[in-house]
């Protein structure tokens, strides 16, 4: 929100240096993001007066101006064509400073001298939009009477001090000025006091009725002004809608955008000529459509608030009014509608049509339905400078409010809000704040004012001592009981298995737990994904498989030409539980990896997969429990794909990406991915460690190698070697698998690496003989190998 500190000085009475007043409201929780200095550039541009235009005597687009600037005279050359004589005009006067930096000194054009440029209003910063009155091409020129020789840019409300602010969601009653007044007043010491406003006492039956017909309208006020007449706006209105980042329209929307931003309240206009009988404020019938201020027609459905005459809807309540009772040149009499709508209603309707407006960005924050009243009599007290015989303008007014809204009350004292804070304030003090802050005391109860709504106990009383008590002020204090904080044994887990990868040369990534639907059913995964009610970019559904996010992130690096990419990422996946009638989500933590290009292939991504469950301690189960069996995940290449258990509990799977899958995403190279539930590894992980002394006596290496059918896993391979290498066999190593030239196309040829040790002594060639054949002739008979030597 932006806030003029020129506005806010005419609010709160008060002298306010800018920094001083962003430390102030800074601290007291409303957040100053930026101070803008508009226009301080802009130096030596003074009003001036053209007395004489004369034709330059060599060139045919230019004139000579006599310029009388109050106490001199001054010779400017122009091409401007909207010049005239008498026409009072800003002129930057020799050595003087345009907005954009550009200097202006004395010169020659076409051998006449020009002291000074007469400016347009884009050569003073700004634009038409800002300035209606403005030429489309030309010199910008005063139409009121103004003084001669003035700063031109003081004249025109081009010096301002702006205040950028960064406000919460849940104080509605700051996204005004005056709420933002009477912050920056109870900042200073000093009690905001609000204006005096006229009163609304209607005495004759209004000739248009408002009938509330849906529970998403709280309040509906409506007046009937006669006599309008629809013209620019004075300088003053002017001047603070530019301030705030609004553009002067005329001065019926003029004072409308003035009062929201001055109350926060949005206000709308209707001709009242063009509205046909009573006013229903209701829910609009599903295919009716309206056509808006915006010049485009909207089809609307049953969840979206209309404002409706007899005839069809002229309004998208709270958002936007309608093209056929817009208010023109030509309006005489007019309808001033204050209401107040249901916040979340008004957010959803945005988001139906794709509209967003400043009003319904006011609506959506919950406001007050007794700041209608206030903001429809501020309006009334701006009208009457443009309405002819405006002594009736109260008599004609609609007021339906139905469940009136009413202070509440919060008991509160001095002791409990010192033991809160760790201050030491008398009650006097806590009563002096909040009377600063608009909320009235008595004997320790608080009464509540209806634009709080963010203040239901104590506790919201304490934090509104403090921040204007002064946060600085709180004494630092040594908690009686300091607890260290410690990771858990999951986060430790977590850490360590991100470090394993990091060593691994492997790098972190994060995707979206949204995708789109169609992503999971590419990849061959028919599980029912969960439904995202308020979806964003197409993304509707949780994540059901983190292989897709995955293969996403690959996608887009290979498509920026990193050919060379390993990534590992820790997500969840979403399923909906399905055990009982309730619904529930399961969420399933899952370490997924994802390489392709180097030396990507099949082992290398087994092998990472192999080390981390070893580091882990998982191992230690015992090489054979760890099983890597064949699945039929149906985006992994068939033959070239594993599911990875331990004892019969699956861990995940691994494998190469199937090619339709990567020419789906574009990849023009062989990927791996392996995804492993955290949950599961968890369950079996031992980061304890257990040190041996090196081994005394050295070990005995043998190689075998067997002919063995091609459907008998590896792992079986491993078990017998295991099972028959007694206590002496150290460990097993794969070494390679061959087919090919001289081994049947049934069959495979398997190596092995066996290492044997005692720690008791060393091992003879002839006990480690014993053993081998032992193996071999297992082997030949459980496996039907044939040995080579």
């Amino acid at each position: 929100m932006n806030v003029s500190l020129k506005w806010l000085e005419q609010l709160t009475n008060l002298k306010l240096d800018p920094k001083e007043l962003e430390n102030k409201l800074t601290m007291s929780g409303t957040k100053v993001e930026k101070i803008h200095y508009n226009g301080q550039n802009i130096k030596g541009i003074l009003t001036g007066q053209i007395t004489k235009i004369e034709k330059h005597p060599d060139a045919d687009k230019l004139v000579i101006c006599q310029v009388n600037m109050g106490t001199e005279t001054l010779q400017i050359v122009t091409g401007a064509t909207n010049v005239y004589e008498n026409a009072i005009v800003p002129v930057a006067t020799p050595n003087s400073v345009l907005s954009d930096g550009t200097k202006i000194k004395k010169g020659k054009l076409r051998g006449v001298e020009s002291n000074g440029m007469l400016c347009s209003i884009e050569e003073l910063g700004k634009t038409k939009d800002e300035f209606p009155e403005a030429p489309e091409d030309g010199i910008y020129i005063f139409k009121e009477e103004t003084p001669l020789g003035i700063d031109a840019a003081e004249h025109l409300g081009l010096r301002e001090t702006v205040l950028e602010l960064e406000l919460t969601s849940n104080r509605p009653d700051c996204y005004s000025m005056i709420g933002i007044a009477r912050e920056a007043s109870a900042s200073y010491g000093k009690k905001f006091e609000e204006a005096e406003l006229p009163k609304l006492n209607g005495t004759n039956p209004p000739t248009t009725m408002a009938n509330i017909e849906t529970p998403n309208c709280n309040r509906y006020m409506l007046l009937r002004v006669p006599n309008i007449k629809v013209c620019i706006s004075s300088k003053e209105v002017q001047n603070k809608l530019r301030a705030s980042g609004s553009r002067p329209i005329n001065n019926i929307v003029d004072i409308t955008n003035l009062v929201m931003l001055e109350y926060g309240q949005p206000l709308h206009a209707f001709d009242a000529e063009k509205v046909v009988g009573n006013i229903t404020i209701r829910q609009a019938k599903n295919g009716e459509t309206i056509k808006l201020l915006d010049s485009n027609e909207y089809t609307l459905t049953e969840e979206i608030m209309v404002i409706a005459d007899e005839k069809a809807p002229i309004a998208i309540a709270g958002i936007m009014g309608g093209y056929d009772t817009r208010v023109t040149e030509e309006t005489k009499t007019i309808l001033l509608e204050s209401a107040n709508f249901d916040g979340p209603n008004i957010r959803n309707s945005s988001k139906i049509l794709n509209i967003r407006t400043d009003a319904s960005t006011h609506y959506e924050k919950g406001l007050d339905p007794n700041t209608s009243e206030k903001s429809l009599k501020r309006a009334v007290q701006l009208l009457n400078n443009y309405i002819e015989n405006s002594g009736n303008i109260n008599e004609l007014f609609v007021d339906n409010y139905p469940n009136k809204i009413y202070t509440h009350e919060i008991p509160y004292s001095a002791e409990n809000i010192n033991s809160l804070l760790g201050i030491n304030i008398s009650n006097s003090e806590v009563e002096n704040i909040l009377n600063l802050l608009g909320i009235q005391t008595e004997a320790g109860v608080a009464k509540i004012p209806t634009f709080r709504k963010d203040m239901h106990g104590e506790a919201d009383i304490a934090e509104e001592v403090i921040r204007i008590y002064g946060y600085d002020k709180l004494e630092p204090t040594m908690d009686k009981v300091v607890t260290l904080a410690k990771l858990t044994r999951s986060q430790k887990l977590e850490k360590f298995i991100k470090d394993f990868c990091i060593s691994q040369g492997l790098y972190e990534i994060v995707t979206s737990s949204f995708e789109t639907p169609e992503l999971a059913k590419e990849l061959g995964v028919n599980t029912e994904p969960i439904t995202i009610l308020n979806p964003l970019a197409g993304q509707s559904v949780m994540k059901v498989e983190s292989a897709t996010g995955m293969l996403s992130a690959m996608r887009l690096n290979y498509s920026r030409r990193n050919l060379n990419v390993n990534f590992f990422e820790f997500s969840k996946v979403y399923l909906k539980d399905t055990t009982g009638a309730e619904f529930k989500i399961n969420e399933t933590k899952v370490l997924t990896i994802g390489k392709y290009g180097g030396n990507s292939d099949f082992y290398s991504i087994k092998g990472i997969v192999e080390e981390l469950l070893a580091s882990l301690g998982i191992s230690n189960f015992g090489r054979a429990s760890i099983k890597f069996m064949p699945n039929s995940i149906p985006f992994l290449h068939n033959g070239r794909r594993a599911s990875i258990l331990i004892g019969e509990k699956e861990l995940g799977y691994l494998g190469e990406v199937h090619p339709e899958i990567l020419e789906n995403y574009e990849i023009n190279e062989r990927a791996y991915l392996a995804c492993l539930n955290f949950d599961e590894l968890e369950k079996y992980a031992d980061l304890e460690r257990t040190y041996k002394p090196l081994p005394k006596f050295p070990s005995i290496k043998r190689d075998l190698t067997m002919i063995i059918k091609r459907y008998i896993y590896i792992d079986i391979v491993e078990k017998t070697l295991l099972k028959y290498g007694t206590s002496l066999l150290e460990s097993v190593s794969f070494v390679s698998v061959y087919t090919g030239e001289n081994v049947k196309e049934t069959h495979k040829s398997v190596t092995y690496s066996l290492v044997f040790r005692s720690l008791e002594k060393t091992l003879e060639d002839s006990e480690v003989n014993e053993i081998m054949e032992n193996i071999i002739k297992k082997c030949e008979e459980e496996l039907i190998a044939i040995i080579k030597t």
